[in-house]
């Protein structure tokens, strides 16, 4: 059973204090066994529950227990739920806004004036009965001539007739008071009541016979009629809640009105000939009613709503459907200027019968619409109404077709023929049609071989691991013509959303171990009910509209869960849905093991290349503790030990004795050693780098290369770009020694150096025009070579070198963080 109302959901709001915040929305909560116990529903600003026995309270702020408050009543309106301090995240629904419903002295007055508007038509019914058995009983001479031909007494035809017209006005009136029995109180039911007294009472055949039997009453008849009229065009913009959906119909619904008025009292026509303006506005107002009616039954409609509608469009369609096969079958069975009073009398009854179901429907949307599958009547009825039509299309086109080409009209073995081969094509046409219906009303579920079989050819063609879980609830959701179908990742006790299609859930992780530890348990899923009120995952799926859960498993491992929504709210999954729904979670279980492993191993390598970073970073930091101490402390004691020598050996200045020798020693070594200093401190990180920044380096280093080696550097770069300090010495040591790899063996006149940052990584591309090299040149194992490999791998990057006619490429790719605008 399902719910009739709208769902919202209850979300935590990151603010001190027990308060939930309720965002509304559109859809329902069902499943195939019940409603989900003691569920509040806001009503109008009252707190009740389903199911159980809460009393009705004030939606206001109270101490000690929950409660809500209403804030706005519109489609998509928000409300405040304030819990205790130990709610839990639940889903509440909403219904519509209801009905206005009659009590006290309004149900008496309309009860009054109901039971008087249809004593006033029973009377006007009884007289147009009359009227229809003195019209029928005074045929015209050619029908009189057919019935004594046929030796059908006059009187048994008008009764005939007659009967066959009271008894379609007679089951008008009993659906009629039906209905006004069991829905007195309620406003639409009671007007759809009286337009069914109208349709039994002022019918065309009525009007018309009663036009023709007192034309002095004309006016009175052409009201009623007006009355029948304008009350099937609010019933199509009015049904089935009573309200005008879009509001602008209601505007429609004033012209079409005041036109049929018009055209019944001003046009020119009479009772029995209405004028052509009246068929055109009718058609006109009913139109604009169906796409009134689609608009409801897509956008606004409750479960409810949806299956009444459902009922209604079911009788029309088949009235409409019967009249006009018995329009296109007139002409073979009848002759021209010939009475056809046989095929009239059936043609009559098939017509008043098949219009018999438009009051039953009314009938059964009100008071009976969940008692029966109108589902199944509506499959039955596509698949044999358009049986129908193809046989009767295929019998007259190889009877007229054989009979033209023989020139043998009449013929009864072409009219056997004809009959044989509608016999042997009956079956195979019945299972395609069948099978056609079925795949537009449920997909494809009653053929699961090909379902499964095309989503193994998606699955063994995808090739991206990002793109397997899509590729999955795309297939599952054209294959059952499901609105929303997602897949969920388990880790530990949290469900993570991997993929889906139609209605986002509002969050992507479930934290929720009591789900996951009832799906490890569940082989044929689970429902809402199944989940609980209280589960943070039941809330989310509730809030998409998803009913179903499967779990996806490997091994017996639980690996994820498979959610899907019904096809329309309030429907509920039959059990040839769910054997197919089960087999494409068990192949889809290996592919969410297959995606949680690349999950895992992607989340492995970003560990490992953090990891990497931070050593990376450590030993940058090291290596610029080693500059400062080289730098601040070795570097000036180095240097004022040469200061002191040399002031030694000026005050031993023309003397030459051994220790004046040793001194000088002494100093060219210390001076040595001051240059090995600074040739650590300038490798272990390029002073220029901090002075300056790396694309200023990497400018002057090529504006300085060009002029001692003679060749053209272009040099192109964003200034300011942003790069890790890590970064900063590799990219310009790999540029410095590229250029020198151009100097000394590219013999190019030119070289262009580029440095870009897109999509996490840094680029930079070193191209010359020189003679190449050959793809076995030593020069590629050289050390040069390998130290730009490992300063690029070791950031996580790598080095591609290529060798093409007229040049050589260095390309070196280091991924680094996108910084946060």
């Amino acid at each position: 059973m399902a719910a009739d109302c709208r769902r919202s959901r209850v979300l935590p709001e990151h603010r001190a204090g027990p308060a939930w915040r309720l965002r509304g929305g559109r859809g329902v909560i069902a499943h195939s066994h019940a409603v989900l116990p003691d569920f509040p529903r806001i009503r109008l600003g009252r707190v009740r529950t389903l199911g159980g026995q809460g009393a009705s309270a004030r939606a206001r702020n109270s101490a000690g227990r929950g409660a809500a408050r209403r804030v706005g009543l519109r489609r998509e309106s928000r409300i405040e739920l304030m819990h205790s301090q130990h709610a839990t995240p639940q889903t509440i629904a909403r219904p519509e806004p209801t009905a206005p419903v009659l009590r006290g002295r309004g149900l008496v007055l309309a009860r009054a004036g109901w039971v008087a508007f249809v004593a006033l038509n029973l009377g006007l019914f009884a007289v147009a009965v009359s009227a229809l058995h003195a019209q029928r009983g005074a045929p015209s001479g050619a029908v009189r001539a057919e019935l004594a031909r046929l030796g059908i007494p006059e009187g048994l035809y008008a009764a005939y007739f007659t009967a066959l017209l009271a008894a379609f006005g007679l089951g008008c009136f009993m659906v009629a008071a039906v209905i006004a029995w069991h829905r007195s109180t309620d406003p639409m039911s009671l007007f759809v009541s009286l337009f069914l007294v109208l349709m039994g009472a002022v019918n065309a055949p009525n009007v018309q016979a009663l036009g023709a039997a007192y034309p002095e009453w004309g006016p009175m008849f052409k009201f009623s009629w007006w009355l029948l009229w304008a009350s099937l065009i609010l019933f199509v913009f009015l049904f089935p809640d009573g309200r005008f959906v879009p509001r602008w119909t209601r505007g429609v619904v004033g012209v079409m009105m005041l036109g049929t008025f018009v055209a019944l009292f001003f046009g020119r026509g009479t009772l029995t000939e209405p004028p052509p303006a009246l068929g055109l506005i009718l058609i006109g107002g009913l139109l604009a009613g169906v796409a009134a009616q689609i608009y409801r039954y897509r956008r606004v409609s409750s479960p409810k709503g949806r299956q009444q509608t459902k009922w209604v469009v079911f009788g029309i369609t088949a009235a409409i459907t019967v009249q006009v096969l018995g329009i296109l079958a007139t002409p073979l069975f009848t002759s021209p200027g010939a009475p056809a009073v046989l095929y009239n009398a059936a043609d009559v009854t098939v017509i008043t019968l098949a219009y018999f179901l438009l009051p039953l429907s009314i009938g059964a949307a009100i008071l009976r619409y969940r008692l029966w599958d109108i589902d199944l009547i509506i499959n039955r009825a596509l698949v044999y109404g358009a049986l129908t039509a193809c046989v009767v299309g295929l019998y007259v086109l190889v009877v007229g077709g054989v009979g033209a080409l023989l020139q043998a009209r009449g013929n009864l073995l072409v009219s056997v023929l004809a009959a044989g081969l509608v016999a042997v094509l009956f079956a195979p046409l019945k299972e395609r049609l069948q099978r056609g219906v079925d795949r537009l009303m449920y997909g494809e579920r009653d053929d699961p071989y090909a379902v499964l079989s095309r989503l193994g050819q998606r699955l063994e063609a995808t090739l991206a691991p990002e793109a397997v879980l899509p590729a999955i609830v795309e297939d599952v959701a054209k294959a059952l013509r499901l609105p929303h179908v997602a897949i969920w990742l388990v880790d530990d006790d949290a469900l993570h959303l991997g993929a889906v299609r139609g209605e986002a859930p509002p969050e992507a992780v479930a934290r929720d171990a009591h789900a996951v530890e009832k799906l490890r348990s569940a082989p044929d899923g689970l429902g809402l009910v199944d989940l609980g009120p209280s589960s943070t995952y039941g809330s989310i799926l509730a809030h998409s509209g998803a009913a179903l859960v499967l779990p996806l498993t490997h091994r017996g491992e639980l690996v994820g869960a498979l959610s899907v929504a019904p096809r329309g709210p309030g429907e509920d999954f039959s059990p040839a849905d769910r054997r197919l729904l089960r087999d494409l979670a068990t192949q889809s279980g290996a592919a969410a093991h297959a995606v949680r492993l690349t999950a895992a191993l992607r989340i492995s390598l970003d560990d490992l290349r953090r990891s990497r970073e931070r050593l990376v970073a450590a030993q940058d930091e090291e290596r610029r503790r080693i500059q400062r101490d080289l730098h601040d402390g070795l570097g000036p004691v180095l240097a004022s030990m040469r200061l002191r020598l040399e002031a030694c050996l000026d005050e031993t200045q023309g003397t030459k004795t051994p220790l004046t020798s040793d001194l000088e020693r002494s100093y060219e070594l210390v001076g040595q050693a001051t240059a090995d200093v600074r040739r650590l401190v300038y490798d272990l990180r390029p002073p220029v780098l901090d002075q300056l920044g790396l694309v200023p380096a990497l400018r002057q280093h090529c504006e300085r290369f060009g002029r001692e080696s003679g060749v053209e550097i272009r040099f192109e770069a964003d200034e300011g770009l942003p790069v890790p300090a890590a970064a900063e010495v590799a990219l310009l040591r790999v540029a410095q020694e590229a250029l020198v790899n151009v100097g000394k063996h590219a013999r190019a006149s030119r070289a262009d150096v580029r440095l870009e940052r897109s999509d996490g990584w840094i680029t930079l591309e070193v191209r010359d025009d020189g003679t190449g090299f050959d793809a076995e040149d030593r020069i590629l194992g050289g050390t040069g070579i390998g130290s730009m490999r490992e300063r690029a791998e070791m950031l996580g990057g790598a080095l591609r070198i290529a060798g093409r006619f007229g040049g050589t490429e260095v390309v070196v790719r280091i991924p680094v963080e996108e910084t946060v605008k």
